[in-house]
């Protein structure tokens, strides 16, 4: 089985981004480490595989931060060779060793089978007991041509994203919604489309100075804490992503 091609910034989309990443992603990138900071799911001496790696930025972030911890990049896009930011150790296949944490950053919405997909990780790439960290686009009515330019099969609801990791054999520890101050932009994106008008995404080229995307990574950085806050205290709370923390049950 091999991984598809999606992960923080996929193959695809890297190079539509131009020089600077987009606040969104560095947004992203810090909210996931709050996030496996306080699980402490990557504490020295822990393999972790990062499924569908793309570019290999967020593992090369998450090495800078986690210094212990050995980040395996996994993306089926590598073929012949891997961006230099995926380590020299990166992978187009899953490896036979098991990890103790498997990241699925923005992966299972690119593949048809997803619960199959989900559960042959966990049984042939995870060791028992092991922690899975999910994301995955949220809301099917905002489905848009972005996706479809991505190769997504799906958006999920709390629901349905709740049932395929339950389906997988995974215990769902903690979960919640991810950038909900983003929602009604990308609302409008899918009603314009939905009437013929053609809009650019909401990761299209990514050209404005460091005061602009620091304020706008301010922002999305106060709408993930308040969305972690919502998780630990039990809240519901919306997002234009889901994400979720489990374990396998075997």
């Amino acid at each position: 089985m091999t991984a598809p091609k999606e992960g923080c910034v996929d193959l695809v989309e890297s190079s539509q981004l131009g020089s600077r990443r987009h606040p969104w992603e560095l947004a992203r990138c810090d909210f996931f480490v709050w996030l496996l900071r306080r699980h402490r799911l990557l504490v020295p001496g822990v393999v972790a595989y990062d499924i569908g790696a793309g570019d290999g930025w967020l593992a090369d972030q998450l090495r800078a931060r986690f210094p212990g911890a050995l980040i395996r990049c996994i993306d089926s896009g590598y073929g012949d060779g891997a961006p230099p930011a995926a380590g020299p150790d990166a992978l187009s296949s899953l490896p036979p060793t098991p990890a103790d944490v498997v990241l699925l950053l923005d992966v299972l919405e690119h593949v048809d089978d997803d619960v199959e997909f989900l559960r042959e990780i966990r049984l042939r790439s995870l060791r028992p007991g092991g922690a899975v960290l999910v994301s995955v686009p949220a809301w099917p009515s905002l489905w848009s041509g972005h996706d479809e330019a991505l190769g997504h099969r799906r958006r999920y609801t709390t629901a349905s994203v709740l049932a395929l990791l339950r389906a997988a054999g995974l215990h769902v520890v903690e979960h919640g919604g991810l950038f909900a101050t983003l929602l009604p932009a990308r609302a409008a994106l899918a009603a314009l489309e939905r009437v013929g008008v053609r809009r650019a995404s909401l990761h299209s080229r990514w050209e404005a100075g460091a005061l602009t995307t620091a304020l706008v990574r301010g922002v999305l950085r106060l709408d993930a804490r308040m969305g972690e806050a919502a998780a630990r205290l039990r809240l519901p709370w919306t997002g234009l992503s889901r994400w979720a923390v489990c374990r396998s049950l075997s």
